[in-house]
Order: structure tokens, then C-alpha cells, then sequence
């Protein structure tokens, strides 16, 4: 029998895409009380200037991911990166959420995120070229001591707020221009973002 490949129409996708997501709720049921949603967090300076957040991605079986953190250069090392962290973790425990994920790269803040309790589960070496990128994860169901920085001064200056599309935009714009220093402009690409 002879098979030719052709693109899909928007009725087929959407058949396929129903039929996967059959299968995999008769094998592994979502957990209950989670609804996809994407949920942002920002720090605003006196003037009301964003200058760090992270986007939170919730998703069915119980999971997150923390798809973007980024803090404004001359606000790193002071506690706002850690911040962001506990309110997304936060979040996601009040959203049904016992799993949370992330992608980091060698430049970015894996040490953070280990002192945070996030372990190493996927090494991708030379993605993008020259640099190594890890997934990480951490259980939140499971108890472990907070992470307080050495240096915890932001949280007498500033507070977490929930954020909107805008702020989003700003905080992948943000992330995207401290990438631009480290990673050739065609290789942005190629980032992997759970």
C-alpha cells in the first residue's frame, strides 16, 4: 500500500489532537483541580517600573512550568530572583500543582534554583552552540527547608504582584536582552524553553 504525506487540514489536527488527549487521559487522568493557565509575577521599582518577574505555565497532572524568570541587572544579588521563586512555587501549590519544572542555561541562575531545592534532569550540551542548557525540576508536595538568601534586602524594598499580558512582554523582553550578550543572534533559536 502506498501512503503520501500531506498537511493536515484544521478538522484533521484538531481530530488528532482529540484522539491523543483521549488516550492520554484513559492512561494518566489529570489531577483534579488543575486547570491549564498562565500566571505572571512582577517587581516594580518606586516608579513603577518592572524590573524582574516570571511567568508560570500551569498545566494538567499536577505540573509547572517555570517558563521565564528574568530581574533587572543592577537589582540581581539581592533577593528579588528567590522571591519570584516562592511565589511561583506558591501559585502552583494553590493551582493543584505538586511538580514544577525549568529551563536554565550555563549563564543564567542554576545555582540559584539548586539552593531553591531544583535537581538536574536533562543535560543539553551545545544548545545553544558554545553553552550547556539544563531541565530541572523540584517536587512541591515534598517538605524541604526554604532557601532565605545571604543577602534578602529587596524584600524590605519591594513586594511580588500579579501580573498581566504587558508585564509578560516586558519580562520576556527583559530575559531576551540579557540572552542577546551570550548567544549569537540565529542561535537564539534554538534555546529549548520547557
Amino acid at each position: 500500500m502506498d501512503y503520501e504525506i500531506k498537511p493536515l487540514t484544521t478538522e484533521e489536527k484538531d481530530l488528532i489532537e482529540k484522539k491523543i488527549n483521549e488516550y492520554a487521559d484513559s492512561m494518566a487522568p489529570s489531577e483534579p483541580h488543575t486547570e491549564e493557565a498562565q500566571l505572571v509575577f512582577k517587581v516594580s521599582d518606586e516608579d513603577g517600573i518592572v524590573i524582574g518577574g516570571c511567568v508560570l505555565n500551569i498545566h494538567e497532572w499536577g505540573r509547572a512550568v517555570l517558563a521565564q524568570l528574568w530581574v533587572e541587572e543592577q537589582y540581581r544579588c539581592h533577593g528579588l530572583g528567590s522571591m519570584l521563586i516562592h511565589a511561583a512555587e506558591n501559585a502552583a501549590r494553590e493551582n493543584g500543582c505538586y511538580y514544577l519544572c525549568l529551563g536554565t542555561l550555563d549563564f543564567m541562575a542554576r545555582p540559584l534554583y539548586e539552593k531553591h531545592g531544583y535537581k538536574v534532569f536533562t543535560t543539553n550540551n551545545d544548545l545553544p552552540r558554545g553553552h550547556v542548557g539544563w531541565s530541572m525540576s523540584k517536587r512541591l508536595d515534598i517538605s524541604v527547608a526554604e532557601y532565605i538568601p545571604a543577602n534578602n534586602s529587596a524584600e524590605k524594598c519591594y513586594k511580588v504582584e500579579v501580573g498581566g499580558k504587558e508585564d509578560a512582554k516586558i519580562i520576556d523582553d527583559g530575559l531576551d536582552r540579557f540572552c542577546d550578550q551570550f548567544i549569537a543572534p540565529n542561535e537564539k533559536d534554538d534555546i529549548p524553553l520547557n
